[in-house]
């Protein structure tokens, strides 16, 4: 009986260690099996070189069987979106990325395929890894201290309550530079040149950033302008009505004036018809100018918006006839 009783905890014993290996072991397993024979896509693999995936990085992104889709397909598949600069999700172990073919926008989808990688890998870290890096995560947080980053963080604690360190270690790897030695230690498993990621999220937030400043530095000039050209119309109009004064003071003074005095003033308002016949010429190329301003300023605005559109894998496309 004892023997009996013996053998039955020792094979509980063996069954608790092999479901506990199992179970630390489960996403390596999970991933052997999900790569079995896969051959990642061309524009998949592009990523990976692009984004200097390490092998590591590699399979842990392929195990995702990872897929670039059109908007109805992203949308159907994405139902919940990235507060960040990225188009893509990793939901129920699928990696989704929007296509983005916006030439201008070129490293979208190379940061959004990292980022989505990290996500991931950090779904497969250990729990004690885990708390590791999660402190060391807040610290490079606190110390980057970057509103807009601070801003994106805060509406994740809205969406996605409790989810800010897995953000962050997505966000801070493909977004930020100099994050520490010890996490860029860690991130190394990851990519063998991280500043490539950092520099493709670079690219394209730059081109926003400068039609966002040109655009500012457009609506400044417009106010400086037309403050001019406010004046001007202002100079000009109690000119009009002197002019308009003196014109009548002549048609009334040529039956009172010796000829040699009203001829004296004659020429003086005709003088002062010339000037302010020049001042309304300046007035026009003023106006002219501001409102090629205009038109620079709202091309600019129309192109920022066409970027952004881009980027919403919810803007309604139009068709021609």
């Amino acid at each position: 009986m004892v023997k009996k009783l013996v053998k039955i905890i020792s094979g509980v014993t063996v069954l608790a260690i092999a479901l506990a290996i199992i179970f630390f072991n489960r996403y390596s397993i999970y991933d052997w099996e999900r790569l079995h024979n896969y051959h990642a896509p061309q524009n998949i693999a592009l990523l990976a070189d692009q984004t200097t995936m390490t092998s590591k990085a590699r399979e842990i992104f392929y195990a995702t069987y990872p897929q670039i889709q059109g908007k109805t397909e992203f949308n159907s598949n994405c139902q919940v979106k990235e507060q960040t600069i990225v188009l893509g999700c990793y939901t129920s172990g699928s990696i989704f990325l929007f296509n983005v073919d916006t030439p201008e926008l070129n490293g979208v989808e190379q940061v959004t395929a990292a980022h989505e990688m990290l996500h991931a890998a950090y779904a497969r870290l250990s729990s004690s890894e885990k708390k590791r890096i999660d402190v060391l995560l807040e610290e490079a947080f606190k110390k980057i201290n970057n509103p807009e980053l601070n801003q994106t963080m805060a509406s994740y604690q809205k969406t996605e309550p409790g989810e800010q360190d897995n953000e962050l270690h997505s966000i801070l790897a493909t977004e930020y530079e100099n994050l520490g030695t010890d996490l860029e230690t860690y991130y190394r498993q990851y990519f063998a040149n991280r500043a490539q990621v950092v520099a493709y999220a670079n690219q394209y937030k730059e081109v926003f950033q400068n039609i966002k400043n040109q655009v500012a530095n457009d609506d400044a000039e417009l106010a400086i302008e037309k403050t001019k050209i406010t004046n001007l119309e202002a100079t000009l109009s109690a000119e009009y009505s002197d002019l308009q004064s003196q014109k009548i003071n002549l048609q009334n003074a040529i039956k009172t004036l010796p000829a040699y005095e009203y001829n004296a003033q004659v020429a003086d308002y005709n003088s002062r018809v010339d000037q302010y016949n020049a001042q309304v010429a300046t007035l026009k190329s003023y106006i002219a100018a501001y409102n090629t301003l205009v038109e620079q300023r709202n091309a600019l605005a129309v192109q920022q918006q066409g970027l952004a559109n881009s980027l919403n894998s919810n803007t309604p496309t139009v068709t021609t006839n």
